[in-house]
């Protein structure tokens, strides 16, 4: 059998062995819950909306009780939809390093990545970020939207051309947002702002 539908970087899904070996049996099993965003149907070539195969390998990670959202690299892939990519508790996106896993913003109006409300343990890391740019008031990451969000960081990526900025952590008009316990570290910013876009 398969491990929770986990889903390795190259795209396969590793089987669970047992081995006999004289008195004694040896078992085997990935620990690894990755769920590769291609296997789920991303393209990433930098102009085909890919935020439903996101937004599916997350909710395999979700129902497995959490796990890795994998962007591998070489890719761009491209986030459109309205209601954005929403990680939930204790699931984390993961790129191959900053220049290596690129996410674009489809439209000016899109948040890339938000966090469900009222929810824990939460991580982004490892990815390039690239805005649409514009005017509208629109970030890459938000953490704490709505309700409380603990235990969320934000490590080693690149911010690019975002109308409002790279991360926003908790928001305290309309949408009683909160962010505790986060992190936000080894992360790079370029031309965030409306002004400079």
């Amino acid at each position: 059998g398969s491990t929770d539908g986990a889903v390795l970087a190259n795209g396969t899904v590793p089987l669970t062995a047992a081995w006999n070996a004289g008195n004694f049996q040896i078992n085997s099993q990935n620990s690894d819950r990755r769920y590769n965003v291609i296997a789920y149907g991303a393209v990433g070539n930098g102009s085909t909306d890919d935020t439903a195969a996101f937004q599916s390998a997350n909710a395999a990670a979700s129902a497995a009780g959490g796990g890795v959202v994998y962007a591998p690299g070489g890719y761009n892939f491209k986030i459109a939809s309205a209601t954005s990519f929403f990680l939930d508790s204790n699931c984390h996106l993961r790129g191959d390093g900053i220049g290596a896993t690129t996410i674009t913003q489809g439209a000016n109006t899109v948040q890339v990545v938000q966090t469900r409300a009222t929810s824990s343990n939460i991580s982004v890391e490892g990815c390039s970020f690239v805005g649409a740019g514009g005017a509208t008031n629109t970030y890459a990451i938000l953490l704490g939207y709505a309700g409380t969000v603990t235990r969320c960081w934000v490590r080693n990526c690149s911010f690019t051309n975002f109308s409002a900025g790279g991360v926003l952590v908790g928001i305290s008009t309309g949408t009683g947002g909160r962010a505790t316990d986060f992190l936000i570290d080894g992360n790079i910013f370029y031309a965030n702002n409306t002004a400079t876009n």
